[in-house]
């Protein structure tokens, strides 16, 4: 722990170096570019990771309720045996399918791809 006269003679040392310069900073206005675009394919983006969801359906509880779940405990879906699952990607949502298993591996089919959604350049394109 410092003391009073430690503390003071931090403050004062801050006090004895030179007063920093300040000014603002100018940048060139920006023009369109006069030379040729980047011409880039969608296989630039091959390789871009993206998180895959698969939606069976969803409920509601109260914590208490989550808090007295235990193995074996049955959460009802707000969906029948048989609906479509639904797919997002990245938080969008994408596509419908069903749900398979083939060798003992969970597999969905599609069934129809969502119309892709119109960037918004204001909100970020979410």
């Amino acid at each position: 722990m410092l003391t009073q006269e430690q503390i003071n003679e931090l403050i004062g040392s801050f006090e004895k170096q030179p007063q920093a310069l300040v000014r603002k900073v100018r940048f060139p206005e920006l023009t369109p570019g006069q030379g040729s675009r980047i011409k880039t394919g969608i296989n630039y983006l091959g390789n871009v990771k993206v998180t895959l969801m698969a939606v069976l359906g969803e409920t509601s509880l109260r914590i208490r309720d989550i808090l007295a779940l235990e193995e074996g405990s049955v959460v009802p879906l707000d969906c029948s045996s048989g609906d479509a699952v639904q797919l997002w990607v990245n938080n969008q949502k994408f596509a419908k399918g069903e749900v398979l298993v083939i060798n003992d591996n969970f597999v969905i089919r599609l069934h129809s791809v969502d119309a892709p959604r119109k960037m918004n350049p204001e909100a970020g394109g979410s």
